[in-house]
């Protein structure tokens, strides 16, 4: 198991890229497959953007979070078995794995809504999605294992 690369960042959309840089480096660094990083930086992304334009409203900076950031944890699982990735942020209390829509079944591009399963994506793509508000902080950890 490789230790905990940590970093924060200001929240913004500029930043996407270096988060997802970030992100990808430190999950391959950590064992995770070659050929399951694009999963891991795709549900990352999908969280992060999620974050940045819901997570920040102006009344927050009423209250303080005039700078809002974005930390990510990337940690190797033991015996190389994938990567443990949690993403915290100070925006409003929000579990997305509550609020997850339902399966896009039955639906066809014509009568899919646009937007909305970016939850349904990254819960489908990692082996384990988990939430917890601890702190005054939203933490979500995707875990994604090198097995099938």
């Amino acid at each position: 198991m490789t230790s905990a690369m940590k970093q924060q960042f200001k929240a913004h959309l500029e930043n996407l890229h270096e988060m997802l840089d970030f992100v990808k480096h430190s999950a391959a660094l950590s064992g995770l497959h070659s050929n399951l990083l694009w999963m891991v930086e795709l549900a990352a992304e999908e969280v992060i953007v999620n974050i940045i334009k819901h997570g920040f409203p102006q009344e927050l900076a009423k209250e303080g979070v005039k700078n809002p950031v974005i930390e990510i944890c990337c940690e190797g699982l033991p015996l190389e078995e994938g990567v443990q990735i949690i993403i915290k942020d100070q925006g409003i209390p929000f579990d997305p794995l509550l609020h997850a829509p339902p399966a896009p079944i039955g639906l066809t591009l014509e009568t899919m809504p646009i937007g909305g399963f970016g939850v349904y994506l990254f819960r489908k793509m990692m082996d384990n999605a988990s939430y917890r508000h601890i702190n005054g902080s939203n933490e979500l950890t995707l875990v994604k294992r090198n097995s099938p």
